[in-house]
């Protein structure tokens, strides 16, 4: 079945219009600018002739560009690749081999990195800098500059390659995870069937961590229900609490150690912070210390997902509800869970037998390998046959349920 790619993102476009979408420093874009302008990417990659058989690969911080990428590769029916800005140019140059992109789009920051990582790509035909120009080719604003900004239109099967994902190029070969257009709107149908709390126009979620990984599973959603993305370049504690101040935030995304970083750095004398509806974090474990003294400072707000990148979150969730700081102990010592499974995933916790096992016992986290599990790894037919067995993906991870189904993860 064919569909126009992209089409909610036009959809968001027509019906919030000029209201503001995008925030990221003194930038401020309506929903009719960042639609316009991803469709701009959108026509300059259908005019250089790619289609849904190439990769456009992004090495960009936080930024606009950021949106532009996303929005404009996902219009054009073409195939993103997000690159990690940690990586160092060996490892990019793994990922590259790997993913064989058509173009490359790169910010200023990575020059050297990007000159390093794509000599003689025999697949690469451009480099699009922001803010800086390649071996004389457009830069990136040059390049959207003189493209049309009308809707792109491009037909796309709900099993074409929508974005693929990896999760590591520092040892062996990098493992790439598809996404194709069935999975995302599976993961987006898991994202809001577990939204337990209301989210419209008047909402704000503040990015402080990169939107290529755990940042942008919040963008999409609340770009589609007409709220606010208010987008940093990097996590500070100082800036963080003015912007939240200054734009009303609603809604943050904090991984341990930036929460961690927030509570030590706190001033509520020089910042009002009472507009923070939601504190999401995950990624990795919670002091329960830090979640203890976090609800005393904001109050019932916080919100623990668990995913991974063949599964993204949330695969489970720990409402705000289920913070439970005094009371019976099997109660508080959910503190240390990442909560219960979602409406759209079955989890299980089985032993090394494949056997699932009982409350209490600690084994192998696995997921049923459907709607937003349903992983695939680009040309890795083994991994298939070793991460994925009779239907079930096996994580890799540790942990043990209680008897309410709560996970606990152990290693």
């Amino acid at each position: 079945m064919a569909f126009i790619a992209g089409y909610e993102l036009t959809w968001a476009a027509r019906q919030y219009r000029d209201r503001e979408a995008l925030v990221f420093g003194d930038r401020r874009l309506s929903f009719t600018e960042v639609n316009r302008r991803g469709n701009r990417f959108a026509n300059a990659l259908r005019g250089l002739g790619l289609d849904k058989n190439h990769r456009v690969a992004v090495l960009l911080n936080n930024s606009v560009e950021s949106l532009d990428t996303v929005f404009g590769a996902a219009k054009a029916g073409v195939t993103y690749v997000a690159l990690n800005a940690r990586h160092t140019a060996a490892e990019q140059r793994q990922i590259l081999e790997d993913a064989e992109p058509t173009m490359i789009v790169a910010g200023a920051e990575f020059q050297d990195v990007i000159d390093t990582a794509t000599s003689d790509l025999p697949d690469l035909k451009a480099v699009h800098g922001v803010g800086w120009s390649h071996a004389g080719q457009d830069d990136f604003e040059t390049l959207i500059g003189r493209a049309d900004d009308r809707e792109p239109g491009i037909e796309v099967e709900f099993d074409d390659l929508l974005r693929l994902h990896y999760t590591s190029g520092t040892t062996g070969r990098p493992k790439g995870i598809l996404f194709t257009h069935r999975r995302y709107y599976q993961r987006q149908n898991n994202f809001f069937t577990a939204l337990e709390y209301g989210l419209g126009t008047e909402d704000s979620m503040i990015h402080v961590g990169p939107l290529t990984h755990a940042a942008g599973n919040y963008l999409m959603p609340y770009y589609l229900r007409g709220a606010r993305n208010i987008v940093m370049p990097r996590f500070e504690p100082g800036d963080l609490q003015a912007i939240i101040e200054r734009e009303r935030v609603s809604s943050l995304l904090l991984v341990p150690t930036m929460l961690i970083r927030l509570l030590e750095e706190l001033d509520r004398e020089r910042f009002d912070l009472s507009s923070v509806g939601r504190i999401n974090y995950g990624t990795a474990p919670m002091p329960v210390d830090t979640l203890r003294q976090g609800i005393a400072e904001f109050g019932s707000v916080f919100r623990e997902h668990y995913g991974l990148s063949e599964c993204p979150q949330p695969t489970t969730l720990l409402h705000p509800y289920e913070h439970v700081v005094e009371g019976p102990e099997h109660e508080v010592r959910r503190l240390a869970s990442c909560g219960r499974p979602t409406l759209n995933v079955s989890l299980q916790v089985r032993n090394s037998e494949g056997r699932a096992l009982p409350p209490g016992e600690v084994g192998e986290i696995c997921i049923e390998a459907t709607g937003a599990a349903a992983v695939d790894y680009w040309r890795r037919p083994e991994l298939r046959a070793e991460n994925i067995r009779d239907g079930w993906l096996l994580t890799g991870d540790l942990g043990w349920l209680d008897e309410d189904d709560y996970l606990f993860i152990v290693g």
